[in-house]
């Protein structure tokens, strides 16, 4: 069965894209414009909807600074605070401990290791080499460090000192008075019989001697800051998922889409708007943001076909920002050949946006863009007057662009709304939060069969989004490349009768809006459908 679409049969009528010859549907024009659900744009922020993934490339992407100033900081710090502590040599001595005689007559005994590494540290062993080195028992005993190795024994004799020679001297004082204290222990086995000499016990004595040591043992510089740097990983990372987690601004397309309950159209770049560099759509270089601004034209073109518009209306959640995607937008489609106007419905540009005087200035060669704004003595314009004013501006130009206040904010936002056919959103990654985005689209939710999409500006990159595909229909040169004259005979709009500030008159051979102007016998795509 054939559907009926605007009382067309979509299987007869059919649509030229791009001027180019080839044709589609209307239905699946539409369909692939069609408005977002009541559910999505009214509720976009449910908690049935799922989860966002935070995956760890995107977080590092986006919290990629916070990492990189979080481990330069802890590595600095580290750096310094291995570098300033001062060196520590480090000595030791082995000392093999014998079995034990504790009576005349008995058998030696296996000695017991840990009893005899608390004797070694004991105050009476200190107190000899203290008496031979010349030093007070507590100066001694602050670097000393006696261990036992596993299943052995020995007792290793470790003493750290800011000298090599003192941790050395310490080191073997130490190990020398342990073996003292321990020899004096023994008992006298003169008188035992087949013992005639106190020598037939087989002693303790030092094996290993201390020595000098060559190098510091700590710090250890290498291992001190491949340390801080693991822990310094460990730590960006985990408050850079906790900065995420609890970000609410916006961080790409997907999460516009699912905040916004509606598609992202395009991804532009953010553009400093003090010189000709903020209106990048004037550029001719495919590799710069012209191209994109080029795509989005033809694909607003598409919009405006499919559902038979005339005005679009350009607004976002807060600031001005979306008044610079209005005039580049506009610049485009001028372009293509098009008779634009393009209406500041604000009396004064916000900061991060552009004005109505900046755009006549740069775009002073394009006649076929027609720059209009409110005068300053005008009052608020009712929905009524609105309407009026967007079809006066219909009636001479073929495509009206109105930059709107913002969606929170401005005063006119509703009655702008019902006033144009369609309707396109503004937001920025990193500064648009998801709770302005969600009002603005909860507040604009009378509109919803008006929506085209959202443009997302970003600091870096450029691209444009097509449902359904991933690259537009056409290279972005020939949305230009084929101008069409404009319509001869139209009335030019009388700005002071409807409280809008008039085009200034451009000197030279700009062509003026009340005469035709000799364009290129090539047409380009049509605006209506044809059967």
């Amino acid at each position: 069965m054939s559907q009926i679409v605007n009382g067309n049969d979509v299987r007869q009528t059919r649509l030229k894209v791009n001027g180019a010859g080839r044709d589609r549907p209307v239905g699946d024009a539409l369909q692939q414009w069609g408005p977002p659900t009541d559910t999505a744009v009214s509720e976009p922020w449910s908690s049935a909807a799922p989860p966002q993934r935070r995956d760890l490339v995107r977080i590092v992407h986006n919290q990629r600074w916070w990492i990189l100033a979080f481990v330069v900081v802890a590595v600095a710090l580290a750096t310094l605070y291995t570098y300033s502590r001062a060196p520590s040599y480090r000595s030791s001595a082995d000392v093999l401990v014998q079995p034990r005689v504790f009576a005349a007559g008995t058998v030696p005994q296996a000695p017991d290791m840990g009893s005899e590494k608390a004797a070694a540290g004991s105050t009476t062993v200190l107190t000899i080499a203290a008496q031979t080195l010349g030093v007070s028992v507590s100066t001694l005993s602050d670097g000393l460090t006696i261990s036992v190795p596993l299943n052995t024994h020995v007792l290793h004799i470790a003493y750290a000192a800011g000298s090599a020679q003192t941790a050395r001297d310490r080191a073997q004082a130490v190990a020398d008075a342990y073996v003292s204290y321990w020899l004096t222990l023994q008992p006298d086995l003169s008188g035992v019989s087949g013992a005639t000499t106190r020598s037939r016990i087989v002693p303790t004595e030092v094996i290993t001697p201390a020595t000098v040591p060559t190098s510091p043992s700590s710090p250890n510089h290498l291992t001190d800051l491949t340390l801080a740097t693991i822990i310094a990983l460990l730590l960006a990372f985990g408050t850079a998922y906790l900065r995420d987690r609890f970000d609410d601004r916006l961080s790409g397309p997907q999460d516009a889409e699912r905040t916004a309950g509606t598609g992202v159209i395009a991804v532009l770049p953010r553009q400093r708007h003090t010189d000709r560099s903020g209106l990048p759509a004037l550029g001719t270089s495919p590799r710069t943001s012209s191209a994109a601004y080029h795509d989005l034209a033809s694909l607003v073109l598409d919009a405006v076909a499919d559902r038979h518009a005339r005005s679009i209306l350009i607004t976002g959640p807060t600031g001005s920002a979306h008044s610079a995607i209005a005039a580049n937008l506009a610049v485009s489609l001028a372009r293509t050949g098009r008779r634009v106007a393009l209406f500041f419905a604000e009396r004064a540009a916000q900061s991060g946006g552009v004005s109505a005087d900046y755009v006549r200035g740069a775009a002073a060669d394009l006649p076929e863009l027609q720059v209009l704004e409110r005068e300053a003595k005008s009052g608020e314009f009712d929905a009524t007057e609105l309407r009026q004013l967007v079809r006066r501006l219909c009636s001479t130009s073929d495509i009206v662009v109105v930059v709107g206040p913002a969606a929170l904010v401005g005063a006119n936002v509703r009655a702008l709304v019902d006033a144009a056919d369609l309707l396109v959103i503004s937001a920025e990654t990193r500064r648009t939060t998801r709770t302005q985005l969600r009002t603005a689209m909860r507040r604009l939710r009378p509109a919803r069969s008006k929506v085209v999409g959202v443009v997302l500006q970003k600091p870096h990159g450029a691209r444009l989004i097509r449902r359904g595909t991933s690259k537009p229909d056409r290279p972005a040169a020939e949305s230009e490349a084929t101008p069409r004259p404009p319509s001869p005979g139209r009335p030019a709009i009388d700005g002071a009768a409807v409280g809008i500030g008039p085009r200034p008159t451009r000197s030279g051979s700009a062509t003026r809006r009340d005469q035709p102007a000799e364009r290129p016998a090539n047409p380009a795509r049509p605006l209506s459908t044809e059967k």
